[in-house]
């Protein structure tokens, strides 16, 4: 058995923003699916990453090389003690790169219930899926993309 490509999977956000409020969004940590090598570009690649940080990949046909990391961010200068959502645009989005594409879906936000403190300030986690098309080479180097994570308080 031989590993065929590697791959670093990164991936760009954007948050707009309204003029109601001075909010400031940090990344603290990136949403990230690190660094994969696929053993057989005949079976479909999955990767999740868990809330807690952890990560499974479905089916074996990944050796993960750099662990996959969930977005953490950082919201400061929002109002005191109120809650607010994140709405991931668009829910699935395309990774390309010097291959084939993957696709990311399965957007998750934690925790459920977001709410500011005293100072205005909150953090919370942005996870996801990982799915390649079965059949598709891909080539060895970076596979990014973007969304939006939208904030409404």
């Amino acid at each position: 058995m031989f590993i065929r490509s590697f791959l670093f999977i990164c991936l760009a956000f954007t948050f707009p923003t309204a003029t109601v409020s001075a909010q400031t969004i940090t990344q603290t940590q990136p949403l990230s699916f690190g660094t994969i090598a696929i053993r057989n570009y005949t079976d479909a690649v999955r990767l999740n990453i868990r809330n807690n940080g952890s990560f499974t990949a479905q089916n074996g046909n990944a050796y993960v090389i750099e662990a996959p990391t969930r977005g953490e961010f950082l919201i400061t200068e929002a109002p005191p003690n109120s809650t607010y959502t994140v709405t991931i645009s668009p829910s699935s989005v395309t990774l390309t790169g010097p291959g084939g594409s993957f696709e990311l879906d399965n957007f998750r936000v934690r925790p459920n219930t977001l709410r500011t403190n005293g100072a205005g300030r909150d953090r919370f986690r942005i996870t996801a899926r990982l799915n390649s098309l079965s059949g598709t080479v891909f080539g060895d180097g970076t596979y990014t993309g973007d969304f939006d994570a939208i904030i409404n308080f």
